[in-house]
């Protein structure tokens, strides 16, 4: 995913290049002082100078325009940095520092540097300035084999913004499945960073892609977005994609309906849960659907509980599991008669999904449980004697006269 890959440079090859292609002693002497005092340390052996020069170059802003050619040809220096980082990595933040003036730079490390660390450098920087100048170029690297690079190139079109939806508009359904991908990414940025609807709209229409890679990204990007502003859009088309036969699309659609948190997706979601249940559906790369879809419900809260209480009585075992373990997580305690109830239920996991939110819901439960017991079915009376053991630290089992005994000298020493 975006967020985990832009760490990645910390990995990067290193550049055996340490220090700026043009000689030294061809330094211009026309130089401002202060500049050319800088640039010569450029070339120093030790990796700390040449930080510390770019650095100081970063400071001067626009002023170090002139140092914009040497400093970029340090945007591959790998040299090590105490405690952490590359000299590379500084050099691209003091580009960001000087500005639009060394946007023309960046764009020809893109073009013609062979270095893989410093190109990378180059888009975060492009990223950083926000230049318009550098659209087309960064939008050439998403015909790149390097599905990493892509990534930060999409990365920084979406902090550019707006001005690059255009752009992006000719590409989002180029036939390489690579060069659709990075378009959603990059649109998704621009809809989280900028709040753009019209970048939304091309979202939404990505969900329906025929590749898997190109809807994880559209429906990633809507989750985000959703996280970020709590607003409604797009219920629609994630309600339709959780069905998706790829789990972290369904998973990641379910997320972002809990957090838009309409009205409208209480019902699909629960009905999600008769297809989303099945142990071949729930996990792949890490995304248990069933687990997502109860945790979108239950960010509806009471509103839904009507809905749940429903659902308790569906013939569908996904549905009633789901249906309790959400009214669990909500702690709902007018669901505790029918949850008591399904602790008799045909299906082992909606008996312990019943037991596990009759345990969440926690001491309004206890009195109506040791009730229960005594009339249960020998098949519930276990679960009802392992839920209250849970409850309350007793180890009474299925006795249900030391239970009435417990619960009546409980409730003496309370009034007293």
């Amino acid at each position: 995913m975006l967020h985990a890959v832009l760490i990645a440079i910390t990995v990067l090859p290193l550049s055996l290049r340490a220090q700026p292609f043009l000689p030294k002693e061809k330094i211009p002497f026309t130089l401002s002082p202060d500049i050319k005092e800088q640039i010569e340390k450029l070339y120093s052996v030790n990796p700390q100078e040449r930080a510390d020069a770019v650095v100081r170059l970063g400071e001067m802003g626009n002023k170090a325009s002139e140092a914009v050619p040497y400093v970029s040809d340090l945007l591959g220096d790998m040299g090590r940095l105490k405690p952490y980082g590359f000299v590379g990595t500084k050099a691209s933040e003091a580009l960001i520092k000087i500005g639009p003036s060394a946007v023309e730079s960046l764009i020809g490390v893109l073009k013609t540097s062979r270095e893989r660390s410093a190109r990378i450098n180059a888009v975060l920087a492009l990223g950083q300035i926000k230049d318009v100048r550098a659209i087309e170029p960064l939008i050439t690297i998403f015909k790149e084999e390097d599905t990493l690079f892509r990534l930060y190139a999409a990365e920084a079109i979406g902090q550019i913004g707006t001005p690059a939806i255009d752009a992006l508009q000719g590409i989002v359904q180029d036939k390489d499945t690579g060069v659709r991908e990075a378009a959603v990414v990059g649109l998704g940025r621009i809809a989280m960073y900028k709040r753009d609807k019209s970048a939304v709209d091309f979202l939404v229409a990505a969900l329906t892609d025929g590749d898997v890679a190109v809807r994880r990204q559209a429906v990633l990007a809507l989750f985000n977005i959703s996280n970020w502003y709590k607003e409604i859009f797009a219920v629609d088309a994630l309600i339709a994609v959780l069905s998706d036969s790829d789990s972290e699309v369904a998973g990641y659609a379910a997320w972002a309906l809990g957090n838009i948190a309409d009205t409208r997706a209480i019902q699909p979601l629960i009905l999600a849960l008769k297809y989303k249940s099945q142990p071949y559906a729930q996990k792949i790369y890490g995304m248990d659907v069933h687990k997502n879809i109860v945790e979108a419900l239950a960010k509806f809260g009471k509103v839904a509980t009507d809905y749940l209480l429903n659902a308790l009585e569906d013939t569908d075992a996904g549905i009633r599991g789901g249906a309790a373990e959400t009214l669990g997580l909500i702690k709902e305690v007018r669901a505790t008669e029918r949850l008591i109830a399904l602790l008799s239920d045909q299906q082992e996991n909606v008996r312990h999904a019943a037991a596990g939110a009759l345990k969440t819901i926690g001491e309004p439960v206890i009195w109506p449980l040791i009730t229960a017991l005594r009339g249960a079915d020998r098949e519930a009376q276990p679960l009802m004697a392992q839920t209250l053991g849970a409850l309350t630290g007793e180890k009474f089992g299925t006795d249900e006269v030391k239970w009435h005994e417990w619960w009546e000298k409980k409730n003496k020493a309370l009034t007293r």
